[in-house]
């Protein structure tokens, strides 16, 4: 079972884009099931957890298509299938928190929906659904 808590505050919104890097960071990927993605790059990633790993290092690493790349293909040109790196890389965060228990502590957060999240952990999962959700504060909203 993976922990979130550690990382709730590494995941907040700066300008638009997510921070999940410590998370994806302390994952071992080889725990994930096999789903070939090509990258921008012109290489072949394994799962969408060594992909991420790798957009952590390179921003602009985006996934051209499902499936292995073919000789020599890199492009930054959208196809139909074609998925911003940051997008991607949120995505998989969201689909392995959905399956997380937050826990019971609380520590409130007042979001822009005007609700009040029980923690961090449960505003992160409202957040992944409805992705223009901001704090407007901490504790509860008035």
């Amino acid at each position: 079972m993976l922990v979130f808590t550690v990382f709730v505050l590494a995941i907040s919104s700066v300008s638009g884009q997510f921070l999940n890097c410590p998370w994806v960071n302390s994952l071992d990927c080889t725990t994930y099931t096999p789903s070939l993605e090509c990258g921008t790059d012109g290489l072949t990633y394994d799962n969408r957890c060594y992909f991420a790993k790798q957009q952590c290092v390179d921003s602009n690493l985006h996934i051209l298509h499902d499936g292995a790349c073919l000789p020599s293909e890199s492009s930054t040109t959208p196809e139909p299938n074609f998925v911003n790196g940051n997008d991607a890389v949120l995505d998989f965060f969201c689909t392995a928190l959905s399956k997380e228990n937050c826990g019971p502590e609380i520590q409130e957060v007042c979001a822009t929906d005007n609700w009040t999240y029980r923690n961090y952990c449960e505003y992160d999962k409202a957040k992944c659904t409805h992705r223009n959700l901001k704090i407007k504060n901490f504790g509860p909203c008035a």
